[in-house]
């Protein structure tokens, strides 16, 4: 059973993505520092508190989507598993689709062609 401060460790990580916050940052490090003692000891007894320490130190993806959300890009990410990207909607109808990716605190020039944004994500 995923434990309440592994989950709470997980969330505040995918917060912190979308907001870029650095303050939250350093209190999921703070987390991962209360309880390193137990994941060392009985690693069995926090599994997703390592499940949330692996999100944090992996190479992940930002995923900003603007447009219209009834897309082929928008399926393909609700249809494939991707625990560790975080992506956001900005559903502006009246706008072309556009998705920027940023991956290591540095974001790439969006991509509007669907072949290039297809390519690029998977």
């Amino acid at each position: 059973m995923p434990s309440g401060n592994g989950i709470a460790a997980m969330q505040l990580w995918r917060l912190a993505k979308i907001t870029e916050d650095i303050e939250l940052f350093n209190k999921i490090e703070n987390i991962f520092a209360a309880f390193a003692e137990d994941a060392i000891q009985f690693p069995s007894s926090v599994p997703s508190m390592l499940i949330a320490r692996l999100a944090f130190s992996i190479e992940d993806r930002e995923i900003k989507i603007r447009g219209d959300l009834e897309n082929e890009i928008s399926t393909y990410l609700h249809q494939t598993f991707r625990p560790y990207d975080v992506w956001t909607f900005e559903n502006e109808i009246s706008s072309p689709l556009s998705v920027q990716i940023c991956q290591n605190n540095i974001c790439y020039a969006p991509l509007t062609e669907q072949a290039q944004i297809m390519k690029e994500l998977s």
